[in-house]
């Protein structure tokens, strides 16, 4: 009966990670899961962000790791994706143009940017979950 039981356990691991394999998208070098933004937990991503106007700095624990200046000055959403190892920045002006910016969240570095337009299917996926 316990032999039994470890059998289905076993099975029904074997299918959420087949299924979890399935869950992430590749996007050109990055991983990325569809729901792309990941909450502050330090097993999965070790990085905080406190927000300034057009700057995010990146703190792991009490030393601060990088900053990130958006494009434009007023920065709407930000969130750490890819287990903490990039962030995106959604950010608008006064001229009421909205900037998405990938950002690496050990270097500071930007390693992608899309313009916002009314068509979602134009934004890179890891744009999309930041439009509202």
């Amino acid at each position: 009966m316990y032999s039994e039981k470890i059998k289905q356990n076993a099975k029904v691991l074997l299918v959420v990670g087949i299924l979890a394999g399935y869950g992430a998208t590749a996007v050109g070098e990055y991983q990325i899961s569809p729901s792309a933004v990941q909450a502050a937990n330090p097993y999965l991503n070790p990085y905080e962000a406190r927000s300034y106007p057009n700057k995010l700095e990146v703190y792991r624990g009490d030393k601060r790791v990088s900053v990130i200046r958006s494009e434009k000055p007023n920065i709407e959403r930000w969130g750490f994706i890819d287990s903490g190892n990039l962030v995106v920045v959604k950010s608008r002006g006064e001229d009421g143009v909205t900037i998405f910016e990938l950002f690496d969240t050990a270097t500071g570095a930007l390693r992608d940017k899309a313009i916002s337009s009314d068509n979602s299917d134009r934004l890179p996926i890891w744009a999309v979950d930041f439009i509202e």
